[in-house]
């Protein structure tokens, strides 16, 4: 099936990975984000202090490994909350990271990086200053893990925003490269899920129907 071709993709590409030279070992990145925003896709468990600390295990890390991380606004009431700032009048934000791992001769290092981003509310604006490589990367990463969590639904509401979003840049066509085999697989499982569905409906009688749908509901 497609799923399990895109999974042996997914073996292979970790295999090439595994055969690239280790730039770093014990890799750990830790992200701050501005209190008025936080992190959004990620694993609960590593997210912390009010959704605005994310600390992800990386483990052994490349020279061409790439790691993505996704945040947003947080909602209005959430803002209204923080009498402290008036973000009507914010025009940066500060990004903070840092990065500890050990080299490869054992010592253990620490970097720094810290940046202060201008906001926009112009939605043009800020497509067109995008890193459109770095969002693709992003895109099949995340995809890929809702996928593979079993979430397929997700994966394909996710798949088609972010292949809305791309289209038009110049980055598309690469993307969509990178991003097929993963589309096609879900696609296939889609597919699968309607057939499911239809053979249940077929057998249902008029009494469990009902009863289904009541407890769908409920929830």
């Amino acid at each position: 099936s497609s799923l399990v071709s895109w999974a042996r993709r997914c073996v292979q590409e970790t295999a090439n990975i595994l055969s690239e030279d280790i730039v770093a070992t014990s890799v750990e990145v830790r992200v701050k984000l501005h209190k008025g925003l936080t992190f959004r896709n990620e694993d609960a468990k590593n997210i912390s202090e009010d959704g605005t600390l994310l600390i992800r295990p990386i483990g052994n890390a490349t020279e061409t490994q790439d790691v993505t991380l996704e945040y947003c606004a947080k909602s209005t009431a959430e803002q209204k909350k923080m009498v402290d700032i008036d973000f009507s009048k914010v025009k940066q934000l500060p990004f903070q990271t840092q990065i500890n791992y050990l080299s490869l001769d054992g010592m253990k290092c620490m970097r720094l990086i810290t940046k202060q981003q201008d906001i926009t509310f112009e939605k043009e604006e800020a497509k067109k200053d995008a890193n459109y490589k770095v969002l693709g990367v992003n895109a099949v990463q995340k995809t890929a893990n809702m996928a593979k969590e079993g979430q397929f639904r997700k994966a394909q509401a996710n798949a088609y925003h972010w292949k809305k979003m791309m289209k038009g840049s110049e980055e598309y066509e690469d993307y969509m490269v990178n991003a097929a085999p993963l589309y096609d697989a879900l696609q296939r499982q889609q597919c699968v899920d309607t057939v499911s569905y239809t053979h249940l409906r077929a057998h249902e009688t008029r009494e469990d129907l009902v009863c289904r749908l009541l407890l769908e509901k409920k929830k």
